[in-house]
This record gives C-alpha cells, structure tokens and sequence, in this order.
C-alpha cells in the first residue's frame, strides 16, 4: 500500500492528458495554416489596393505638374516644302 503522507514525486498533478488524438492536433494544425493563408491573402489584397493608391497619385502628381498645353491658332502652318509649281532656285541650275 501507498502511504499519503510520502511526497509522490510524479504525483497527479504532473500528469500530462492529451486533449485529443492525433487526428485532432492535425485538424488544428491545418485549421490555423488555413487561418494564416486568409491572413496573408487578406494583407496581399491591401497591399495591392495600397500600391494602385500610389500609383495614381503618382498619375495625378505627374499631370499636374505638366504644363498646360498652348492654345492652338486657327491659321494655317506654313508649308515646309515648296510646291511643284514653285520656281526651281538659281544654285539648281538645269542640266
């Protein structure tokens, strides 16, 4: 027989009971690296509406720093090549 008075050593409140079996720990395994995926995922989709955030800012920054374009006259470009009617010039001469 035990004696009650003895310190037990490995006594009942040392003693480890596992929750579940090792199919449950497997569950909870997969159910936390399905948790940190949708972290993840979440935190790629912020990321990417951060950087579209940026990019057009860097859009609006760029156009307002643009110079405004000059207003367009209505008259006509001078022609920068002579016509074929056009008097052919002296140092040409004909052969």
């Amino acid at each position: 027989m035990t004696n009650p008075t003895k310190s037990d050593p490995i006594g009942s409140g040392h003693i480890m009971v596992p929750n579940g079996s090792p199919e449950t720990s497997k569950d909870r395994n997969t159910i936390q690296h399905d948790e940190h995926i949708a972290r993840l995922t979440q935190e790629i989709e912020n990321l990417r509406s951060e950087l579209t955030r940026v990019r057009d800012l860097n859009n609006l920054s760029i156009i307002l720093q643009s110079p405004l374009p000059e207003p367009r006259s209505i008259a006509p470009n001078p022609s920068r090549f002579p016509s074929l009617d056009s008097p052919v010039p002296e140092h040409f001469p004909p052969q």
